[in-house]
């Protein structure tokens, strides 16, 4: 399973952002792949994964699909990852 968090980064990495990854990192061994909206790459990834509202966490199966969003600041709990983890990986 991948994360991806979304957000401007001329606006710096908002501390949920930062809170988030650091725990996924720490909890699961899962690194948090950031995306900046504003780049070629992250506008790309928002069209992809219909991401419209930031910051925004995306939880993706193996297989490509899209388990679960959290959009608008919103941020998955640690419980909420491991049930998605348990049953992708």
């Amino acid at each position: 399973m991948r994360v991806l968090a979304f957000f401007a980064a001329k606006q710096g990495v908002p501390s949920n952002v930062s809170y988030v990854s650091s725990s996924i990192r720490s909890t699961f061994n899962i690194s948090v792949e950031n995306f900046d909206i504003e780049s070629y790459e992250g506008k790309t990834a928002c069209s992809t994964y219909g991401v419209s509202s930031f910051p925004a966490f995306v939880a993706v199966a193996n297989s490509g699909m899209i388990l679960q969003k959290w959009q608008g600041g919103s941020a998955p709990t640690m419980d909420e990852l491991r049930y998605y983890i348990e049953r992708n990986n």
